[in-house]
């Protein structure tokens, strides 16, 4: 039984579970809503080099890639790189601003303290790569397993401060003995709000054409880019929340202390 006395007689906490996909869903879009403006201006700004390429695709489509003229070829590199740039220092400004929903983080606030962030997410995304693509070349259930684990590796890097291995260790060890729960709300979030945003990417592709129509789609994306980040900022903070309550003496990485600009996710 999941409640029976332990051997010192006492009785171990039930499980909590974690909130559903819907009420996280509907948190982040008051969230969202609250700052709608910021929020989106970040996504906007993250979405630099979706602009970028998607005017190289109009001016030369996808099916002559082979026979880009070489005057080209720097724009597209270039592009390649701010696209990577750009969303990566966004996904950490709407990951600050999200952690900061209680505070008037303006849009230049948050790229700004955003900035330090970006490589050792960058960083921490490679480690995650790399060891979620191990887990693939076993079999893929592994890898998915480690994804999953790693889910909040950016979260904790962003948040908390740690870096590199520390950052994918502290989100293993969040979402050990929730691994199911998180991996179910990460698949209802992804189609709560990617399934309606494929479906008009879909139609606008089909009325405009595929060039054209894949960068308005794009920027499309881009308006629910923050309502994702939101969501699985308080996924993360709820699944924190738990764990702080939780008091196993057999916790491997204690419970994080929030850095000074940090907000306080426990109380």
């Amino acid at each position: 039984m999941d409640n029976a006395p332990t051997a010192s007689g006492a009785v171990p906490p039930k499980k909590q579970n974690l909130d559903s996909a819907t009420k996280l869903v509907k948190d982040g879009w008051a969230i969202y809503k609250n700052d709608f403006k910021t929020y989106l201006g970040i996504a906007l700004l993250a979405g630099l080099g979706v602009y970028l390429i998607g005017i190289a695709n109009i001016i030369h489509p996808e099916e002559s890639s082979a026979n880009l003229p070489v005057v080209w070829i720097p724009f597209v590199i270039i592009a390649g790189l701010v696209y990577i740039v750009m969303i990566l220092w966004g996904s950490v400004a709407l990951i600050y601003k999200a952690s900061h929903s209680s505070e008037p983080v303006t849009l230049s606030q948050a790229f700004g303290s955003a900035k330090g962030k970006v490589w050792p997410v960058f960083w921490a995304g490679v480690l995650t790569a790399l060891v979620t693509f191990a887990g693939f070349i076993l079999v893929i259930i592994p890898g998915i397993i480690v994804g999953v684990w790693l889910t909040f590796t950016s979260y904790v890097v962003v948040i908390e401060g740690l870096r590199g291995v520390a950052a994918l260790k502290r989100s293993r060890y969040y979402v050990k003995g929730y691994w199911w729960q998180v991996w179910g709300r990460l698949v209802a979030i992804g189609i709560i709000i990617g399934l309606p945003v494929g479906i008009i990417g879909l139609i606008v592709q089909a009325i405009l054409g595929k060039a054209l129509g894949t960068l308005v789609s794009d920027i499309i994306s881009l308006f629910a880019y923050p309502l994702g980040i939101i969501t699985t900022y308080l996924l993360y903070k709820n699944i924190v929340q738990i764990k702080s309550e939780q008091t196993s003496p057999n916790v491997p990485i204690s419970v994080p202390q929030p850095s000074p600009e940090m907000p306080n996710l426990i109380t």
